[in-house]
């Protein structure tokens, strides 16, 4: 009886797809030539936080920032500085 291989039908290409890259750099290395994605390309260094959100709060960021091709964070971050900014001024 002959083995089933999910592989057997794929292209040569397609099969490399799910093969481990014959020579992977150390992740020293890579970290040195890789560029920071557009979101810490800024001035300002962002820092992880966490905190607690309504279902429907999330749910509304969530369908803002994939309407507005932004991520999650992002829009909240926009919201957090616009509060921020508001409240400076009304102070």
């Amino acid at each position: 009886m002959k083995k089933y291989d999910p592989f057997s039908q794929l292209g040569a290409i397609d099969q490399r797809l799910f093969q481990k890259p014959e020579n992977q750099k150390t992740s020293k290395e890579a970290k040195k030539f890789a560029s920071k994605p557009a979101n810490q390309q800024t001035s300002k260094q962002k820092k992880k936080f966490g905190s607690y959100l309504s279902p429907e709060s999330i749910m509304e960021l969530k369908k803002i920032a994939l309407e507005t091709h932004k991520k999650d964070y992002d829009i909240l971050q926009e919201a957090v500085d616009e509060y921020i900014k508001q409240w400076k001024l009304s102070t």
